[in-house]
């Protein structure tokens, strides 16, 4: 990951004549491009069914928190209808892959105590979710304890020993304040830390966590655990994005 600063983050919303009234349009700037990475995405609602305009406006929000996060210099253009334009202005093709997850990813963060009883049974309850692990399939209650928006800050760093890169994560006030009741309420228990249906870390609760804080480790080097870290700080995708074309524009 880069850690060049970031030069800005502009998010130019183009509307169709009539879209809004003249309260609501935006700035009327000509719009430059970056030389760099263009992307064309289409946003779709989670069921399947094209997008409106607010969940458009809602999923380019939340790239463009995510490229800014992530240090990029960007620009996130809403073209109706259900697409966005991406603009990176990086020439570096090996971005792409960073880019794209940070793009399409959900980061869908989620909280659950491991039932480590349903674990043994080979046939966990109905109120239980079976996911895979480093240390194999565990049985998770499936009432989350948390959720990803009692986030407020994500950002990667190493660890104490200088030597695992880890996610540290911010909570809201009254994240703070449900995540040190649920460790208090059940300290012995192992948390499990879920992004995307895929579990992360799954910890045991040592003691109460009372200071708002929290980190995710797991089998991920520094450069993943940033893409990590701002996917969770510009927070999950309202709908779904694909990735309809990608293009390298350089200097004529």
């Amino acid at each position: 990951m880069r850690t060049r600063l970031v030069l800005f983050v502009a998010l130019v919303l183009t509307l169709v004549a009539g879209a809004c009234s003249d309260s609501e349009q935006p700035a009327t700037e000509a719009a430059v491009s970056l030389e760099g990475l263009r992307f064309i995405v289409e946003v779709i609602a989670e069921d399947g069914s094209p997008a409106d305009e607010e969940l458009v406006r809602r999923s380019a929000t939340v790239i463009t928190s995510r490229l800014e996060a992530a240090k990029f210099n960007a620009k996130v253009i809403v073209a109706l209808p259900g697409r966005l334009e991406i603009q990176l202005g990086d020439t570096d093709e090996s971005l792409a892959k960073i880019a794209t997850d940070l793009l399409t990813r959900s980061a869908n963060l989620t909280f659950h105590l491991v039932d480590a009883d349903a674990t043994a049974s080979s046939e966990p309850g109905p109120d239980h979710l079976l996911l895979e692990s480093e240390q194999g399939p565990l049985a998770l209650i499936s009432q989350p304890v948390l959720e990803g928006g009692a986030i407020s800050q994500a950002s990667a760093r190493m660890d104490a020993s200088g030597h695992m890169p880890v996610v540290w994560l911010l909570f809201t006030d009254q994240g703070a304040q449900d995540f040190a009741q649920a460790t208090t309420q059940h300290v012995g228990r192992r948390l499990a830390i879920v992004v995307d249906g895929k579990v992360l870390s799954a910890p045991v609760i040592q003691e109460p966590i009372t200071g708002g804080e929290a980190v995710i480790s797991g089998v991920f080097d520094l450069a993943e655990a940033e893409v990590l870290a701002a996917t969770l700080q510009g927070g999950a995708l309202p709908g779904r994005v694909r990735i309809l074309d990608m293009q390298l524009i350089g200097r004529e």
